[in-house]
This record gives structure tokens, C-alpha cells and sequence, in this order.
């Protein structure tokens, strides 16, 4: 990837564009099927459609995962994501 120039905005589309690069390549993916918002600090907030990267089985009920959209790792219900196909 190569950048034009070191305006702040080239530099964050860079950096996002790095940052789907990497998500794509490690751990498996998921979808959210529902909306969840965060009850405890060490959970994220999903929204429905949203993309789930790296997401680790954690215990019955639960798993850890990255949210595409805004960055964010925590953990998630289960039950309120799928598998992509």
C-alpha cells in the first residue's frame, strides 16, 4: 500500500484501509443477526449487519471479537452473531 502524501486525511484512509487488510486475514468471521449494546466495560456494542473479525470462543455464551465499524474489541453473546458462510 502507498500513500501520496502525509495529509491527516490520505494518512487515516491508509491506516483503515491497512486495518481491513489485516482484519481480513486472521481469526474467523462473524455477523451480527441482532443489535447488543455493552452492559459491562469489557463488552462491545453491535449492531445488526455489523462485520465481527477475530472473534475467539471464549465459554458457553460468549466469544471475543473485533467490530469492524468502530475498532472495538470486547467480548459479545454469542448467540447474537453468526458465522459468515
Amino acid at each position: 500500500m502507498q500513500c501520496l502524501g502525509p495529509t491527516p486525511t490520505l494518512i487515516r484512509a491508509c491506516l483503515w484501509m491497512y486495518a481491513i487488510h489485516v482484519c481480513d486475514c486472521q481469526g474467523a468471521r462473524y455477523y451480527a443477526v441482532y443489535n447488543y449494546d455493552a452492559n459491562d466495560d469489557d463488552e462491545v456494542s453491535i449492531v445488526e449487519n455489523d462485520s465481527i473479525a477475530n472473534v475467539e470462543i471464549l465459554d458457553e455464551g460468549w466469544v471475543m471479537g473485533t467490530v469492524e465499524r468502530t475498532g472495538l474489541r470486547g467480548m459479545i453473546p454469542s448467540n447474537y452473531i453468526e458465522e459468515c458462510n
